[in-house]
């Protein structure tokens, strides 16, 4: 007796094969920015090491960072890295979280 085709197993495994289901076409969601929230349709920028860096910077420099020299953030910023046991980012890392060097 033969085997129908979804009932064969996959030659490796010995396991059934997945069965796929196509589902009919169904029409585009129209669901607006605030049903979602803003931050739903946007896409995460950045690392979370350059996320942890503008957070420290922001705090270190409350009157502002984008003036101060890069290596005076790395500096503050990366004493903040030691006390929490994280290592240190790299220059390239620092650059781009400070938006002074394009991704």
């Amino acid at each position: 007796m033969k085997k129908s085709k979804s009932a064969r197993l996959h030659r490796q495994s010995g396991k059934p094969r997945k069965r796929h289901i196509r589902l009919p076409d169904a029409a585009p969601l129209n669901i607006s920015r605030i049903q979602l929230g803003a931050s739903k349709l946007r896409r995460q920028k950045g690392s979370r090491d350059q996320r942890q860096i503008l957070k420290f910077a922001a705090e270190e420099f409350p009157s502002g960072w984008q003036e101060v020299e890069t290596r005076v953030i790395m500096q503050r910023v990366g004493r903040r890295f030691e006390k929490l046991e994280l290592p240190n980012p790299k220059y390239d890392v620092y650059l781009r979280a400070l938006r002074r060097r394009k991704d």
